[in-house]
């Protein structure tokens, strides 16, 4: 009940947002998140001008468990097109994967002709195994691979799609639960 007198986390300066959708779009805690102290965050950045990404980063708290590492590691991360429908709220199933959302990277009408396409993951529920390595050979489309696929993700080992998503053809779907 008492306000903390330092945040647990301040990861301010790297979020971006110009007042859109973007900026701190979700959080998820690890299942064991008592013993391992694990936390992912989803947010957008801006790496250039004129170019956007969603970026999800497990964080860790430090001994004092009000204090997370001001670092975290970025386990996925992928453009999108606009400032728009970048969705992202997270949440880990009662499987142990972490589901994400991610809108289909804005405009009007899906313009951009993302929910349809498999090669990119706009527009899809994504799901990763935070726990697991990525397997030799694996195609997952996230510009960083440090995560398991589910072995019963329907494009796993498929020559086509993205090895992460789950289900495809979303608009923006910035909340969801199990």
């Amino acid at each position: 009940g008492v306000l903390l007198p330092t945040p647990v986390l301040d990861i301010s300066t790297d979020v971006y947002s110009v007042g859109n959708e973007q900026g701190l779009l979700g959080l998820a805690f690890h299942p064991d998140y008592t013993d391992n102290g694990k936390f992912y965050v989803n947010y957008t950045i801006s790496p250039s001008a004129n170019e956007w990404h969603t970026v999800v980063v497990e964080f860790e708290v430090t001994g004092n468990p009000d204090h997370a590492h001001p670092t975290g590691t970025v386990i996925l991360q992928f453009e999108q097109d606009d400032t728009n429908h970048n969705a992202g709220d997270m949440h880990f199933g009662p499987d142990g994967y972490l589901y994400i959302a991610s809108g289909d990277g804005g405009g009007r009408e899906d313009q951009y002709d993302n929910g349809q396409n498999l090669d990119t993951l706009l527009g899809a529920m994504l799901r990763i195994d935070v726990d697991g390595s990525p397997e030799p050979g694996a195609e997952t489309c996230g510009l960083v691979a440090d995560f398991g696929i589910p072995a019963d993700n329907p494009f796993t080992g498929a020559d086509d799609g993205c090895d992460e998503i789950l289900h495809f053809g979303l608009r923006n779907p910035w909340r969801f639960t199990f």
